[in-house]
């Protein structure tokens, strides 16, 4: 059973990445450009388009495992097509502020690349993105219950990933704050 659903998981990332693939000469990239999956198609005709002065504070949070260690996961890519969503529908880059909640399965994704290498015997392909999204001003928060419970350190991560008490208690600190949250998970 446990097989049939990571096969299924699998099957669904492969039929996602082909249809982004069919669509390639049509995406585009509005700020972040380094993964097919964080493309959008343009809308010409949109309702709800943002003013230009409107500010977008945006949380992310993230538990979805990798499908494939080889691959970006798409839970990483998520978060650069969701702030090329907003700069596509009229915000200014300027103006959209992200957060990154990570906990669960989503944790191994951002290892460092020596982490990374122990687990799954190659650098972390999620590195480079993290690393665009970063330098546009993403900041990125784990759950310090998921690292105990996982029995990690802070170590085992690359640069920018700040550990907090927990991850409910940071994604309703950043809602105090006026932050809107989209969740990325899949079982």
């Amino acid at each position: 059973m446990l097989a049939a659903l990571f096969m299924a998981g699998i099957s669904s990332a492969q039929n996602i990445e082909t249809r982004f693939e069919r669509l390639r000469n049509e995406l585009v990239f509005p700020v972040m450009r380094s993964h097919l999956l964080m493309g959008v198609m343009p809308v010409n005709d949109a309702a709800l388009r943002y003013a230009p002065k409107q500010k977008h504070k945006i949380g992310i949070d993230i538990t979805m495992p990798l499908q494939d260690s080889s691959k970006a996961s798409m839970g990483i890519t998520e978060i650069g097509r969701t702030f090329n969503l907003h700069v596509a529908n009229g915000a200014p880059k300027e103006n959209v502020t992200m957060v990154v909640v990570i906990h669960g399965g989503a944790i191994s994704s951002f290892f460092n690349n020596e982490q990374y290498n122990k687990r799954y015997g190659i650098d972390n392909p999620n590195i480079p993105l993290i690393q665009e999204f970063i330098a546009h001003g993403v900041r990125f928060y784990v759950c310090g219950q998921s690292l105990a419970l996982l029995n990690l350190t802070r170590d085992v991560f690359g640069p920018g990933l700040q550990p907090t008490v927990s991850a409910k208690t940071a994604i309703t600190d950043f809602q105090s704050k006026g932050y809107s949250f989209l969740y990325v998970w899949r079982n």
